[in-house]
């Protein structure tokens, strides 16, 4: 067996599991909580420099909505990074 063939077989043993569903939705779910919070907090600190106390107190009523779209797209990657112990998807150092 050349070099060549033997650094051929070495890279297709060493080839990245397949995604999983849950890597899949945890991703999705967390990126789009994260757009959503970066939305809400530009519309937050518009909303704050704008004279109209009506758009402010508005502006200032989408905070906790804010804060929640960030902790679901906490939750989201974490659940997506998420490992079961002996599920055999462990990387091998």
């Amino acid at each position: 067996m050349s070099q060549q063939d033997q650094g051929q077989a070495g890279a297709a043993e060493e080839q990245p599991a397949p995604r999983t569903t849950r890597w899949r939705v945890g991703t999705g779910i967390g990126i789009g909580g994260l757009v959503a919070f970066a939305v809400l907090g530009l519309v937050l600190v518009i909303g704050m420099f704008m004279p109209d106390s009506e758009i402010a107190s508005f502006a200032v009523g989408l905070f906790p909505t804010a804060l929640g779209a960030l902790a679901v797209g906490i939750l989201g990657i974490a659940v997506a990074g998420f490992r079961r112990p002996g599920s055999g998807d462990e990387d091998a150092a």
